[in-house]
């Protein structure tokens, strides 16, 4: 029996590979983790590029097709 939580969790196999969200993460370094998640197999959905706004970053879909955005920019400290 799930949890209350549970309840409202869904996987992107049980949503036909569909996402409802997806997360923005902020990375150092950004070059070096590209390569890695290739290598681990993730699905890159957008190319890593410098953005026009700054940073350098890239989305991909990991094994189990969720989908996550990685950056160097942090818009949380770039006026600070």
């Amino acid at each position: 029996m799930k949890n209350e939580y549970g309840k409202l969790v869904k996987t992107p196999e049980s949503l036909n590979g569909n996402n409802t969200q997806a997360l923005y993460i902020v990375v150092e370094k950004i070059d070096e983790h590209y390569e890695k998640a290739v290598a681990a197999g993730a699905k890159i959905l957008i190319e890593i590029k410098d953005e026009e706004y700054g940073g350098r970053g890239y989305t991909c879909k990991d094994t189990e097709e969720y989908i996550w955005s990685f950056g160097s920019y942090d818009p949380w400290t770039e006026n600070e």
